[in-house]
């Protein structure tokens, strides 16, 4: 999947072997940003008309009209695992960067409690939890957010093997789709310090 560098920028499919790009869309639209569904032959994406603001559509990959979903300001999360295992479900941003919950059948909003966008990894294989990246007691991790009721619990300890110069929460965390898997990179900064006598 990859955007097109032409405007309004349009989505296109790229071969993983020998072939040609494959346009997807052709609109007035402005893509900024996709992510496929679990049935593999649909696209959720976020753009916006001219004159208007970023809203979320579908989008049949084989072409076709896309079908707005959400009111202006809505945004995708920039994960690829913004919707759930079972295709049904998306989490996405409101205009003030809260979360809410999209039924993508009718565009249906349920805002989750208590959280806002940081941090979001995306949706654990079951289905039930987003994941969130979290920097506690000095250390990075993840935890679980129950998307119904909002709360929060522990769930995994990244380790990092040299703390020094390393933000705090300064970290990308990518799981793969069965769970069994962490990808994680941070950044390290060190400065020097000077110390200069006899100065005029």
């Amino acid at each position: 999947l990859t955007l097109g560098r032409e405007v309004p920028a349009q989505l296109g499919l790229l071969p993983t072997g020998t072939g040609q790009p494959r346009p997807v869309t052709a609109d007035a639209i402005n893509h900024q940003w996709a992510t496929f569904l679990p049935d593999g032959k649909t696209l959720l994406f976020e753009g916006n008309e001219p004159g208007k603001s970023t809203r979320l559509y579908l989008q049949p990959i084989e072409g076709g009209t896309p079908r707005p979903l959400t009111p202006e300001g809505f945004r995708l999360v920039n994960t690829p695992r913004s919707v759930s295992p079972d295709g049904k479900t998306a989490v996405v941003m409101a205009p003030d960067n809260s979360l809410s919950l999209l039924t993508l059948a009718d565009g249906s909003l349920r805002p989750i409690p208590k959280h806002y966008g940081d941090g979001i990894i995306g949706w654990d294989v079951s289905g039930k939890f987003l994941l969130i990246s979290v920097y506690r007691n000095e250390q990075w991790g993840t935890d679980r957010l129950d998307p119904v009721s909002g709360a929060r619990e522990p769930d995994k300890t990244l380790p990092v093997a040299d703390r020094a110069g390393v933000p705090r929460g300064a970290m990308m965390v990518r799981i793969s789709a069965d769970g069994k898997m962490i990808v994680y990179s941070y950044s390290q900064s060190f400065s020097r310090l000077y110390l200069v006598e006899g100065l005029k």
